[in-house]
């Protein structure tokens, strides 16, 4: 795997790779969400801080945020489309699914979820 360093301000060196089999270069690191919070439970106080520290990464080229479906059902995910969307087209956010009782169908639920 290539990688491409960076001198940043705040970054000593900030790495990058292709994604995939493009051309689109992405940190090789990347922000988690997983202490973000849930429907059920979520400390806005707490949330407002996190996103602090991920509007951060991100303006310092962390743009790539990984969440999933285990991570408060679908609040962590929706917290961040509502906090960027008006930069979406610079962050790339990935999503994991959670293989329940059918896999096929709880894949394509994860991932229908996702995008809502």
């Amino acid at each position: 795997m290539g990688y491409k360093s960076v001198s940043h301000s705040n970054f000593t060196q900030l790495k990058y790779t292709n994604l995939g089999n493009t051309q689109v270069k992405t940190p090789v690191l990347w922000q988690g969400t997983t202490g973000l919070g849930s429907y059920k439970w979520h400390d806005p106080e707490k949330v407002r801080a996190r996103i602090k520290m991920i509007r951060y990464g991100i303006e310092n080229d962390l743009n790539f945020i990984d969440t999933g479906d285990l991570y408060g059902g679908g609040f962590v995910e929706e917290t961040l489309g509502k906090e960027f969307k008006n930069i979406r087209d610079r962050l790339f956010i990935a999503t994991k699914c959670n293989p329940r009782i059918s896999i096929e169908k709880s894949i394509i639920e994860s991932l229908i979820n996702s995008l809502n």
